[in-house]
């Protein structure tokens, strides 16, 4: 069953990765109450629960039922373990029986409130949630901390698991990192995790896309500026990223696509720990751990004269390499499925599941997106697909034609005209029953459209 909802405005905030994590946490909620086989009223908890969670934006959410037995935890709190340290830091009974709420500060770091929900006078439940307010880098100018959940790490591959288990271990050490790896693989959700998994957690996580900023302006985002250092410079000058980050983590993203002078500037703030902002003329101490990561091939670069060899080994005292999804393949069934679940909330949906020859196929095809590529379609797919079992013809086109290709014999075959009823109409199946997925089926047989036709009303199909 899907659920839906409708607000009286839209959010301001509604196109916003954080709207879209929210509406996922709101269903999953949902879906949740609605499951638990209960005597209270599901609507009136429902409502009080989706309040609350319209509050409750890059937050941590625990709901327990009226007898303290927990029904729903959401992607953050798993992150946080928010419920074992709830354990740990208070008397949970006690306080699910006084059933006020309450203000917790747990490990002396973490403030939480409890919240009892009541119809009438009968208690339903209540909630533990988290309440990190957003914090300030005082840096002679006021940026607010990013506010996030980490992405969910889903795999089995050893590789992969092995560079989850290094990433935790150097997260509690100040080392620099570099993530190597190719475009799409989720390289800022390791540095996410590396640096929520951190002593630094509590401080700023700032990132930073080298490759995205025109080579005129990365200078100053980086390093920020004194106030009349060029025209349309703000009054009173502004912090750049190396300084937001002051007691948190900076991550370089693309590191390899930073100009040569601003690598030598890089490389001297790593061996100082101080900076000097564009126009300044005085150092600024900073406590910085830096994590940068690329998809380039920095050694080759280095033997081109692209990139400083120096900066490299500064950079690279642990570097993790986050293998391809190609490489994943064990993963790739893993992955459709927890997309697939996502989006069908997300569009109000029913579940959906893939026929055995469409798993096939998307796992040997190469993804040479990765995860990012792998999400687009699977959100693609769940948009315009009204079927409950997606098949190879639900599948975009470019995947389509990835599909293997047969043996030469078989090849052959088929280009003279030997194919079976049962080949063919696997293949039909396949390619989709349109004009255009015919067209692509006639090319991968390599004939001519009218031959195809002649073909499919030999064997009436």
């Amino acid at each position: 069953m899907g659920v839906g909802w409708q607000f009286g405005e839209p959010a301001p905030f509604a196109d916003s990765p954080s709207w879209l994590k929210l509406m996922v946490d709101i269903s999953s909620l949902l879906a949740s109450i609605l499951q638990q086989e209960k005597s209270w009223s599901l609507g009136e908890l429902s409502r009080q629960a989706v309040e609350l969670c319209g509050q409750l934006l890059g937050e941590g959410l625990i709901l327990f039922d009226d007898r303290g037995e927990v029904i729903y935890q959401n992607e953050i709190a798993n992150e946080l373990n928010l419920y074992r340290q709830f354990r740990e830091g208070t008397d949970i009974n006690k306080l699910l029986q006084n059933r006020k709420e309450t203000e917790l500060l747990l490990n002396n770091s973490l403030p939480v409130r409890f919240r009892p929900f009541y119809y009438g006078r009968d208690y339903l439940g209540g909630a533990v949630f988290t309440r990190r307010e957003r914090r300030e880098v005082k840096t002679g100018a006021f940026e607010p901390r990013e506010q996030a959940g980490l992405p969910k790490v889903i795999c089995k591959n050893p590789k992969l698991v092995k560079a989850i288990s290094i990433a935790r271990q150097v997260a509690l050490t100040d080392s620099t990192i570099l993530l190597r790896g190719e475009s799409g693989t989720r390289k800022e959700m390791f540095a996410r995790i590396i640096h929520e998994n951190s002593p630094r957690k509590k401080g700023p996580f700032i990132a930073i896309n080298c490759a995205a900023i025109p080579e005129n302006l990365l200078e100053s985002e980086l390093f920020g500026y004194e106030e009349g250092s060029f025209t349309g410079a703000r009054r009173g000058g502004k912090p750049g990223k190396i300084e937001l980050a002051h007691r948190g983590t900076l991550f370089l993203d693309e590191i390899g696509d930073m100009p040569p002078a601003l690598q030598a500037k890089l490389l001297r703030v790593l061996q100082e720990k101080k900076i000097e902002r564009v126009g300044g003329t005085r150092p600024v101490p900073i406590d910085v751990r830096i994590i940068a990561a690329t998809h380039r091939n920095l050694e080759e670069m280095i033997a081109t004269g692209q990139f400083r060899e120096d900066l490299f080994y500064r950079l690279s005292v642990i570097p993790i390499y986050i293998p391809p999804l190609r490489e994943r393949p064990e993963d790739i069934e893993l992955l459709l499925y927890y997309y697939a679940k996502k989006y069908c909330i997300l569009l109000n949906k029913e579940f959906k599941t893939f026929t055995y020859d469409a798993l096939q196929l998307l796992k040997t095809y190469p993804w040479p997106g990765n995860i990012r590529e792998l999400e687009n379609t699977v959100e693609y797919i769940v948009t315009v697909d009204d079927k409950e079992e997606i098949g190879v013809e639900s599948l975009p086109l470019p995947i389509r034609r990835f599909y293997p290709p047969r043996s030469s014999s078989e090849r052959k075959n088929m280009h003279t005209g030997r194919v079976s009823r049962e080949e063919l109409a696997e293949l039909l199946e396949r390619f989709g029953y349109s004009t255009e997925g015919k067209r692509e089926l006639a090319r991968y047989l390599g004939i001519s459209l009218a031959t195809l036709y002649r073909w499919l009303k030999k064997y009436k199909l």
